[in-house]
């Protein structure tokens, strides 16, 4: 924040007031918004972006003092006299966005920006988080609203760390595909008969340039509120598709690959007809793909989703319903839905080895979908005991950390190249 004084802080109001008037009377369009944060202030407006900054950015930039301020401000608020203000850069143009986030990047500090082809600015500031979780975060966004010069929206107010990675996931998801920022990985499906791998489930990946690797559980929800589910969907179809036919052509392993699809997917009126396209454009066989949907994105539309199921089956491709057990309908599906298996929800297996009644509920779930013709994998397994069980059961399948962790395509490759458990 501002170099301390005997006097105290004006208030936010008094400083966005006559900022907003020392600018307007310069002749600059702006909008103002200057904020009190842990580190310094922040003002934004059409054309530029001036940012307070610590004095170990200054060098950082190898930027100017920008005397933005005229004299009458500098009287109203004398004790904001020492405050540095630093142009940041002029916007001109996403290239120039890149190269300030990167050299944001060393210190450790996250900063957003995003400029429009209108030349109005889009600005996230927050803290450096990396020192105390769940502090408060201050956020400012300016969005333009195309309505003329003043017409924007501004948001602001105190957000904690979660709701704030929220907001940067939202704003940062729609460029993660065309930044090839989202990866593909692998979790093998083991034959609980033989041993080997029978199968690879594809599960999305976000290598973040700031958060590092984020997981789907904190994305997906982002993707499927902005609608770039579909899209998203599409892509790892395709790219899983093309890698398991890639490794088959390889090594001849008799392995087939699980996609997860969303219940925006399954609304989709022509999603058999793109699922035949991918599987035409990459020659992998439609016996070799299995189509995983969770009983949660069933309920959507029951009718859609039903007629949808038929049409993937009548072309040859496998159907398993994921997340089994979670939800009280989910006999029904199995009356109503074509389904070629069944996948345990790993709440059941987490303590089975342990809990009787586990023990009893996944029995029964493997007996029920044996005697409707369905296969049964087991997700989630870690222990052991937990396989032996499994095994005595009867379970077709299984999956988890006991046998692997999801692994990135090369390192499937070369577990596919060595484990015992693949067939000659």
């Amino acid at each position: 924040m501002a170099k301390k004084s005997n006097q105290s802080a004006p208030s936010i109001q008094l400083v966005n007031k006559e900022m907003e008037k020392t600018l307007i009377q310069s002749g600059q369009q702006v909008l103002t918004v200057l904020e009190n944060i842990q580190d310094g202030y922040i003002m934004l407006n059409r054309h530029w972006e001036f940012l307070y900054l610590n004095p170990a950015i200054e060098q950082l930039f190898n930027i100017n003092r920008f005397n933005l301020i005229g004299k009458n401000f500098w009287d109203t608020f004398p004790e904001l006299k020492d405050t540095k203000f630093y142009q940041a850069y002029t916007c001109t143009g996403d290239k120039q966005a890149r190269q300030f986030r990167e050299l944001y990047a060393p210190l450790n500090r996250w900063f957003e920006v995003t400029v429009s082809p209108s030349q109005d600015i889009v600005a996230i500031y927050f803290r450096d988080i990396s020192e105390q979780q769940g502090t408060q975060v201050m956020i400012h966004h300016a969005v333009h609203d195309g309505a003329g010069d003043y017409q924007y929206r501004l948001f602001k107010g105190d957000m904690n760390v979660d709701e704030f990675k929220h907001i940067v996931l939202e704003h940062d998801l729609p460029h993660a595909l065309e930044n090839n920022q989202l990866r593909v990985y692998y979790q093998p499906q083991i034959d609980n008969t033989t041993g080997t791998i029978c199968g690879l489930e594809a599960l999305i990946r976000w290598e973040h340039p700031t958060l590092g690797l984020v997981s789907p559980g904190e994305f997906l929800p982002v993707a499927e509120a902005n609608g770039l589910i579909t899209a998203i969907g599409q892509w790892v179809l395709q790219t899983a598709c093309q890698q398991v036919k890639i490794w088959q052509q390889q090594g001849g392993y008799p392995i087939h690959v699980s996609v997860n699809f969303s219940a925006l997917q399954f609304q989709q009126d022509n999603l058999a007809d793109a699922v035949q396209q991918v599987l035409d454009t990459t020659g992998l066989e439609p016996a070799c793909l299995r189509v995983e949907i969770t009983e949660s994105a069933m309920m959507t539309n029951l009718e859609q989703t039903a007629d949808t199921l038929k049409q993937l089956q009548s072309r040859g491709i496998q159907l398993a319903v994921d997340d089994f057990g979670m939800y009280y309908s989910s006999l029904q599906y199995l009356k109503h839905f074509p389904l070629d298996l069944i996948k345990i929800d790993r709440s059941f297996i987490k303590d089975m080895h342990n809990q009787h009644k586990d023990q009893e509920i996944v029995k029964t779930i493997i007996e029920l979908g044996h005697r409707l013709g369905l296969k049964v994998c087991a997700e989630g397994v870690e222990y052991e005991e937990q396989f032996t069980l499994l095994k005595d059961f009867g379970c077709d399948e299984a999956q988890g950390f006991l046998f692997s962790k999801p692994m990135p395509p090369e390192e499937i490759e070369q577990l596919l190249h060595t484990t015992p458990w693949m067939k000659d």
